[in-house]
């Protein structure tokens, strides 16, 4: 279970099916950010939380506290376009 920022950052890129170059891409980063970011070499920016709260739908809660579900809506498309179906009973 991921227990800091970095490793639920790392654990989101990693459920979605992304390599650290596609989740680079697809936040608008560099592939060499997303690895100092999952080292904890350096800490996640406003402006990336932003994204990963809008763009990709992370559940705030969930990534600062590990409760809860991953993502805030019911259904997450993953790269290769698998869906993930959320509901109470199972979170991902």
């Amino acid at each position: 279970m991921a227990t800091s920022l970095n490793d639920r950052f790392k654990e989101i890129r990693k459920l979605l099916g992304y390599t650290q170059t596609e989740f680079a891409e697809k936040l608008g980063m560099k592939q060499g950010s997303i690895t100092d970011i999952e080292r904890h070499r350096v800490g996640i920016s406003n402006k990336v939380l932003e994204l990963l709260f809008t763009k990709l739908k992370v559940n705030k809660t969930w990534f600062y506290t590990g409760e809860g579900n991953h993502f805030s809506d019911t259904m997450v498309v993953g790269k290769d376009r698998s869906v993930l179906w959320l509901t109470d009973e199972h979170e991902v």
